[in-house]
Parts: C-alpha cells; structure tokens; sequence
C-alpha cells in the first residue's frame, strides 16, 4: 500500500463484500438541499465504488465523470453503465483527476476519509483547482472521532488516522476520524457553507454502538 488508494479496497471488491447497488440518502438529500441542480452541467464523483450513485446524476442529466481506485469496481461500472465507461477512470484521487474539468459540482460518499491527512491533503488541492469557480464540494459520511470505531484500530504516524485488523474497518486500509476543529483547519482555503456532525446509537445486534459522521459542503473561494 502505498499514501493513497488502499489496495484492500481491491481485495474487498473482489470479494463483492463492498457492492452497493443504490444512491447514497444523505448524498441526494444534501445536494438537493445545498447545490443548485439546474445548473450544475458536470460532476466528478471521487471513489465511486461500483457506481451506487451514478442513476441520481444521470437522472438529472448531468455529464458524470469517476474516479476510482479498484479495478474491479471499475469493470462493474462499465458493464452496468456502457455509455459512460469512458468517463469513468482507475487512478488514486490524491494524485490525480481526470482531465475532463473544471467540474460543476465535486462529490465524495465515504471515500475521503478512507486517506492520511496528507492524502486528504493533496485531495482538496487537486479539488479546488479542479472545481469551477463559485461551485462546490460536497463530502458525505467522514468518520467523526465520536465514532466507537476510534477507540480501536491500530495507531499510526497520525494522531487521527488508524488501521484495522479486525471489525467494521478491516481491510479498509487507512480511516481517518475528524472532529470540528481538524475539519476547520483543513479546509481553510474554502469556504464551509454547511457542516452537520449526525451521531445515531445502534441497539440491534450491535448495542453501545456507535455510528458518528460529518457532513460537509463548501465552495470554493
């Protein structure tokens, strides 16, 4: 592995334990809500997975491009979506985009927060010279320290960043857990239009668990 896309992912994609088949509800709720759709002619999806979001854009008729780190999930997306497979690039988003931009509207659901700072880091430099002016960012589920997966893991060079041999998070390569004061300090060249910390408490079959996210959307300046 190396600072950047997790070859776990791969594995996990090809053990089909990680396919989602349906748009994310917080992603659609938040991009109704805070993004001007009519508008909004492009989008780049970053870590797209098997393409779980991808009718929601097309639905709105907008041009959707990908890029994601698995080249398993990236044949899933070109068999389910032919038209599009072109659009659709495996590379690692912390060091590269797709040359299809300036992008309308940049979106993340969970992936993100699967980097080290760094990576994230590079990410938001990359976002920001990629996003059309005035447009925005939105990023859904970033684990918030709150969340009872914190308390486990194996620590890294990082303060907030760990890796999981067991649990929810294994084989997910680096997680990255945020609180309010991170979030502020590494977004500090855009502007943070909306910011929701969602904690929601599991009793079945997990009781005392746990499930603690933020979400963002911010424009860039």
């Amino acid at each position: 592995m190396t600072d950047g896309f997790s070859d776990d992912w791969e594995y996990e994609y090809q053990r089909r334990d990680s396919y989602t088949e349906w748009p994310w509800s917080t992603l659609i709720s938040h991009i109704m809500r805070h993004v001007d759709v009519d508008s909004t002619n492009s989008v780049l999806e970053l870590g797209c997975g098997t393409g779980a979001n991808i009718p929601f854009f097309l639905g709105l008729d907008m041009d959707y491009y990908a890029i994601e780190g698995s080249e398993t999930a990236i044949q899933h997306v070109g068999d389910r979506f032919p038209e599009i497979r072109d659009q659709v690039i495996c590379g690692d988003f912390t060091t590269e985009f797709p040359d299809y931009g300036p992008f309308d509207l940049i979106v993340d659901r969970g992936s993100l927060t699967c980097n080290s700072t760094a990576g994230i880091k590079r990410t938001l430099r990359l976002i920001d010279q990629h996003l059309a002016s005035g447009c925005r960012f939105v990023s859904i589920d970033n684990f918030s320290t709150d969340h009872s997966g914190f308390t486990g893991g194996n620590k890294t060079a990082e303060e907030l960043t760990k890796r999981f041999e067991e649990g929810p998070f294994e084989g997910y390569g680096e997680i990255h857990f945020w609180t309010e004061e991170h979030i502020q300090n590494i977004y500090d060249g855009f502007i943070i239009e909306h910011l929701t910390h969602q904690v929601s408490d599991q009793i079945v079959p997990y009781k005392d668990f746990r499930q603690a996210f933020f979400h963002i959307v911010v424009k860039n300046e």
